[in-house]
């Protein structure tokens, strides 16, 4: 019994003992093993975030209001509603169109990976 403690117990032991320190020294840091926050990337990331958001709230909140007349007018036939239509209507298609144009100026790997694609020399 003695040889199969020899053998195979101090092996788990190293690991065991290795990971303990790797845990204090963790711990010692404060961070836990996670780097600290980069705020500035971070601000970066909360700004594109809100330009997302904003976009999204101008293109759809006029659908919106559009919907909300159009349940409550009692001539369904205006012209002045249907011009409204079709304003909304360019309006959530726009949304489509703009959201890649946003990424592409606020996201520096998407950026690069779009050079790559139409850069390329194959």
């Amino acid at each position: 019994m003695r040889w199969f403690w020899r053998r195979f117990g101090r092996r788990p032991s190293r690991i065991i003992r290795r990971h303990q320190q790797q845990v204090q020294a963790n711990a010692r840091s404060g961070n836990f093993g996670q780097r600290a926050i980069n705020f500035s990337k971070y601000k970066k990331s909360v700004f594109t975030i809100l330009y997302i958001l904003s976009l999204f709230y101008f293109c759809f909140f006029p659908y919106v209001v559009y919907a909300a007349m159009y349940v409550h007018a009692s001539i369904y036939d205006s012209r002045e509603l249907s011009v409204a239509y079709h304003v909304t209507v360019l309006l959530l298609f726009l949304s489509s169109s703009l959201n890649p144009g946003l990424y592409l100026w606020r996201m520096h790997d998407i950026r690069i990976g779009v050079k790559k694609l139409f850069c390329s020399n194959n």
